[in-house]
């Protein structure tokens, strides 16, 4: 399934509706979509909230929806459900517009489970559809209001199509009491009101110690209460002379911050001149009327400032009655403190005295050790004022501080309340490890991990060793060591809740933490019982609840010695009197074709487990009934009419199913008989396809009764045909009369076939008067281009075709025809015309150099030409020269000749200049050339290379053209008495004729012109 989105139409229009991301509220009130898939299937249930319209109740809500989907290869579908679908109409007709209400059990027997809860926080109200109350931002069908007498009151909210409603509710069933009227219904950040009026007098107290409500003629028959923070008052009153009560929970007023004062214990008369003998203490209150305690001690949060000490304090860890933790709030002292002076004349030499009271913090809640550590000495201390006399407070007192810290035991947090005794002014400081320097009066405390000093308050939250100083103004110092190593949290206790199998009770067991030092858990509730059966939970204390409600689990443990208690609390919901509610109602989707041959099934999922599920009052056949949990599952596999299902739920309640009919199964395969006809040539045959009712015929795609294949090769062909239930057969199609090769011929030059080709003009170019062998695969007859009269082949045998002179130059075609008029063209090359032309020829050079004493004039002549005909192919071309060899150097005439195959020849004359090995010669970039000669070349760098057998010479220029005996005066030098064959350069200065001449020692001139392009 696509589960991006699902769309709509709602009144004409569309809406495209995201699965994911949607927001409140919307337009067709959807609250969500939830998917369940597994190996085969994907199940999908989306909820709407009920749609509200005071017009349009009764009507459906939908005019169609439709989903998408998206197969393995990407390829996607839609289905679409509307009003009228036979099968599946009910999906949107059943969803219809209802007027907005609340709903009463007794005038709705149908929402049987739907009730209102009194408590003391109000009525838990039920309405027929989702609501946001005025001032709330949750949607939801059930609200607690803070009604508290019976009668009737408007609700205003906004449904989840962003409608506004004024809804009625009737409330009749609170018991007979005062008459409480709350000055709103909804939640604000104002006070909150309550008026309580009755018959006798009302007493009324706020609980838990707070200070949140202001009560106004209380014991009166009309009683005024005025919250400024969420809180809990009891009313009291009498009936009938027996005293009566309840409490009201009021909570839909906003929990203010807390906005933290302090309040000195001094006033105006007490300062002299702005100062003050002696210290002061100041303790932190809340201005909006909470409880503030610290968290350390439990006790309210106090600093005392002394004389010559710290004049600013911040408070820090402190929370009120509903554990809303204060910012740190720092305050600073306004007026000086002086100490008590002693005469002028008076030394003092007294270290200070010190008791220092023990307290535990353990899960945040602090508790006197009722332990003291007083380190008074009457030898050290005798002048100091008397410290504090604890001992009939049941204060253990000590006096070595490591004895003191082994007595204090585990806890997570420690904290001292430091008392000093001295005539002077008196600091505390922290010193790390137990052997530290001793301070004076005007030192600071260390940086210690877990350790602060804060006035005449020492907070310890991690172990640590450090020595705690008292020193006095005239360094006079009490030495405290101070050793804390049984720090720590103490692990938890947990609940667990076993729901009995008919949902009828539940049993909530205390589950102790994983640690050795946690021992003796015990719940201390009244009702607590210890269990006795075998299994996991033997052992273990545990409440039995029959019925829904909220739970308060006391307890008490040891943990590393210490005697601990705590509470959980945990709400009861499980218990179930109400009979299974269907949930949806999924048929297979077979279940809406017009016909399938696979068995329908229905699958319906309710709210809780259905241990029965049987037909009422059915006969005949009886589809299959599969029960899972909380599903049911029926399996038709045959037609049946409307059934009624009897589901039993675990807690025993009976509710009833009415099922459709099913009429749309066909398990009969469908019978298929088919004709064959073979084709005029016998290359395809038709095969005709008849079924004995309506079907789909894969292969080709179409549906019907009949169906027609060419087909165009023997073998066996399976073709499949399905009916509408989907009933398939396979049938299998046998075909032998068709000829499956095609008309072929082979060629040869040879009678036995030697050599032979699949195609003729693979023999080569033919001409007038060859021969051709033919040999066809079956019995044929051909012909040449296109004549009526043809020649008969035998299949196998090699028969004679002769090439006649009416196909000179053409391309002929021979025409293959077998006994099924089956047809083959095979083309030859083009047939040769008779040759009449000679063939040409190209000399590479007009005069050829030869040595007068070669050996291998021929192969030298023949390799000056180059020669081509238009039918003889060049290495089968004769060429001959003739010519006269001189006796001595010389240049001589030479004739080319060359014959192609037809015999026609022709001739080119050139030149044969022979030379002796001795003689001089020259070459001009690479070529060598003979005397006077006119050299062409590029305007380049010229290579001229001489060979005079070792004999001195010299080469000159001249631009132009030169004689020799004009070379005498004026010529350019480009080399002198050389011998030796390497290269001369010439770089020419500009296109034109150039004249060289080469002397040697004896006076041999040879001359010859570079003519620049």
């Amino acid at each position: 399934m696509d589960k991006s989105s699902f769309t709509v139409v709602k009144d004409g229009e569309t809406y495209n509706m995201p699965m994911k991301n949607y927001q409140y509220p919307n337009e067709l009130g959807f609250e969500g979509g939830y998917y369940r898939e597994d190996s085969t299937s994907t199940n999908l249930s989306i909820d709407f909230t009920r749609p509200w319209s005071v017009e349009k109740a009764g009507e459906p809500f939908f005019d169609s929806i439709t989903f998408n989907f998206v197969g393995v290869h990407g390829d996607t579908a839609t289905r679409t459900y509307t009003k009228d679908d036979e099968n599946y109409g009910s999906l949107v007709t059943n969803f219809k517009y209802e007027e907005p209400r609340f709903v009463d059990v007794y005038d709705d027997d149908s929402l049987a489970d739907y009730s209102y809860i009194c408590n003391d926080r109000g009525v838990k109200v039920y309405f027929n559809g989702y609501l946001k109350l005025k001032g709330d931002t949750v949607y939801a069908s059930a609200h607690y209001l803070p009604i508290y007498s019976n009668g009737t009151y408007e609700v205003e909210g906004e449904d989840m199509f962003g409608n506004t409603w004024t809804i009625p509710v009737t409330v009749t069933l609170l018991a007979n009491g005062p008459k409480v009227t709350m000055s709103t219904l909804y939640k604000t950040k104002g006070d909150i009101t309550a008026n309580i009026e009755y018959t006798s007098p009302v007493t009324v107290t706020e609980n838990d110690g707070n200070t949140f409500a202001k009560i106004e003629n209380n014991g009166t028959n009309n009683v005024t209460v005025t919250a400024t923070q969420p809180t809990k008052v009891t009313m009291k009153w009498t009936d009938n002379g027996a005293e009566k009560s309840k409490i009201l929970n009021i909570t839909n007023n906003e929990i203010k911050p807390i906005k933290p004062k302090v309040v000195w214990d001094y006033d105006e008369d007490d300062v002299v001149d702005g100062c003050i003998y002696g210290e002061v203490t100041a303790k932190l209150v809340d201005e909006n009327g909470s409880t503030l305690v610290d968290t350390a001690t439990g006790e309210t949060p106090s600093h005392t400032f002394y004389p010559n000490s710290e004049t600013e304090f911040t408070f820090r860890n402190y929370k009120n009655q509903n554990d809303t933790l204060g910012e740190d709030y720092t305050v600073t002292l306004d007026v000086t403190l002086k100490d008590y002076q002693p005469p002028e004349e008076y030394v003092d030499t007294m270290p200070p005295s010190v008791e220092m009271v023990g307290y535990t913090v353990r899960g945040g809640v602090a508790q006197s050790k009722k332990l003291v550590l007083n380190l008074y000495d009457d030898n050290k201390h005798y002048l100091n004022p008397s410290l504090p006399d604890l001992s009939g407070g049941g204060y253990e007192t000590v006096s070595d501080s490591i004895s003191f810290m082994k007595k204090m035991g585990w806890s997570s947090h420690y904290r001292f309340n430091v008392i000093v005794s001295d005539i002077n002014g008196v600091k505390l400081i922290a010193k790390a490890g137990l052997n530290a320097e001793t301070p004076t009066f005007d030192s600071t405390s260390d940086t210690i991990d877990g350790v602060s000093v804060n006035g005449r308050t020492v907070d310890i939250t991690k172990n640590a060793e450090f020595t705690l100083f008292a020193v006095d103004s005239c360094n006079n110092v009490t030495e405290i060591p101070i050793v804390a190593d049984n720090l720590g949290e103490a692990p938890q206790p947990h609940l667990q809740k076993v729901v009995s199998g008919d949902m009828q009770t539940v049993k909530v067991y205390l589950i102790p933490p994983e640690d050795s030092d946690f021992t003796n858990l015990v719940m201390t509730n009244d009702n607590a019982k210890q269990e006795t059966s075998d299994g996991e939970y033997n052992g273990l204390y545990y409440i039995e609840v029959t019925g829904n409600e909220n739970i308060v689990i006391n307890y008490t443990y040891t943990y590393k010695g210490e005697n601990e208690s705590g509470e959980l609390k945990a709400a009861v919901t499980e218990i179930d009197n109400s009979p299974a509610n269907k949930i949806s109602e999924v048929w297979s989707e077979n279940a809406k074709s017009s016909k399938t041959n696979k068995s329908v099934t229905a699958q319906l999922r309710f709210d809780k487990l259905i241990t029965k599920a049987e037909w009422k009052n059915q006969s005949g056949y009886l589809p299959e009934i599969y029960k899972l949990d909380n599903q049911v599952t029926i399996s038709y596999s045959e037609n049946a009419p409307t059934m009624t299902l009897v589901c039993t739920a675990v807690n025993g309640q009976v509710c009833e199913i009415t099922l459709n009919e099913v009429k749309n199964i066909d398990k009969n395969a469908p019978i298929i008989t088919e004709t064959i006809q073979p084709s005029e040539n016998h290359r395809k045959v038709t095969v005709t396809l008849k079924a004995d009712k309506e079907v789909i015929f894969r292969e080709n795609g179409k549906q019907g009764t009949e169906f027609t294949r060419v087909i165009n090769a023997n073998g066996e062909y399976v073709y499949h045909f399905a009916d509408a239930a989907g009933n398939l057969t396979e049938k299998v199609v046998k075909v032998d009369s068709i000829i499956d090769k095609d008309l072929s011929l082979t060629f040869s030059l040879a009678s036995d076939g030697t050599d032979s080709k699949e195609s003729p003009d693979k023999l080569g170019r033919l001409k007038v008067g060859d021969t051709v062998y033919v040999s066809a695969n079956r019995n044929c007859t051909v012909t040449w281009n296109g004549d009526t009269t043809g020649q008969n082949l035998t299949a196998g045998a090699w028969t004679k075709l002769t090439v006649s002179e009416d196909l000179a130059g053409l391309y002929p075609t021979i025409k293959a025809k077998d006994e099924y008029s089956n047809t083959k063209y095979y083309h030859f090359k083009q047939i040769a015309m008779p040759d009449k032309k000679a063939p040409t020829i190209k000399l590479k050079k007009e005069t050829v150099e030869i040595d007068l004493n070669s050996e291998d004039i021929l192969s030298q002549l023949k390799a000056n030409m180059t020669v081509s005909d238009n039918e003889t192919e060049k290495d089968k071309i004769k060429l001959d020269v003739t010519y006269t060899k001189p006796q001595t150097t010389g240049t001589v005439r030479v004739t080319y000749t060359a014959t192609d195959e037809a015999g026609n020849s022709s001739e080119r004359y050139g030149y044969i200049y022979f030379y002796e090995d001795t003689q001089l010669r020259v070459s001009v970039n690479g070529e060598y050339i003979y005397r006077d000669m006119i050299v062409l070349s590029k305007n380049e760098a010229q290579n001229i290379v001489v060979e005079s057998n070792g004999e001195p010479y010299s080469v000159k220029y001249k631009n132009g053209i030169k004689t020799v005996g004009q070379m005498k005066i004026g010529a350019t030098e480009l080399a002198k008495n050389k011998d030796n064959t390497e290269p001369i350069t010439f770089v020419p200065k500009k296109a034109g004729y150039y004249t060289f001449n080469v002397q040697t020692q004896g006076r041999d001139n040879y001359r010859f012109v570079i003519y620049v392009q």
